[in-house]
């Protein structure tokens, strides 16, 4: 994907792929799954090995609970990677962006981007205003009372080229 987009001189992608071998599932299915941290994953592992242990383990019960944890474990994540190759999510519509991001992501990850997606063709706009040059807009998501104010962030760019000319571009984010 960074290669597809040439995104390699993104310093935040750069970082996040270089420890891309935290990523568990996500990098062993060559999917972005963007910064889960060892402490995220600590967690969760100390919170499982809760549910199979008693305050009064001596070390031989201990070792044996552990090895059903991750026994258990193994089989839940074989179950879910079984599901997941047999059930492909189901699309809102025939819309390219979404086939895409079906193969690219987890079934879970994939129902997130498609009901942002889905809120996103949702948004209504209720008033437009000219602010100088620029346009704001009053906005909100259909069937929802709460109101949006969408502007537009000015922003200059100073770029001195090659020659040591100095261009000046003004744009909005």
């Amino acid at each position: 994907m960074m290669d597809l987009h040439g995104l390699w001189d993104n310093e935040w992608l750069n970082k996040i792929f270089k420890t891309r071998e935290q990523w568990a599932i996500a990098y062993k299915r060559h999917i972005f799954c963007a910064d889960i941290k060892s402490v995220q994953l600590r967690g969760s592992f100390i919170l499982n090995l809760k549910k199979y242990l008693k305050s009064d383990s001596d070390v031989l019960s201990f070792l044996k609970q552990l090895g059903k944890m991750v026994n258990d474990c193994h089989h839940k994540e074989l179950e879910a990677n079984y599901d997941m190759s047999q059930n492909m999510p189901k699309l809102m519509g025939d819309v390219i962006l979404l086939k895409y991001a079906r193969d690219a992501y987890t079934p879970r990850i994939f129902e997130l981007l498609q009901q942002e997606y889905e809120t996103c063709l949702n948004i209504v706009v209720n008033q437009c205003i000219e602010n100088g040059s620029l346009l704001e807009y009053k906005v909100s998501i259909y069937g929802q009372p709460r109101e949006y104010t969408v502007a537009p962030k000015p922003i200059h760019l100073k770029e001195v080229d090659k020659r040591g000319q100095s261009l000046e571009l003004g744009c909005c984010i």
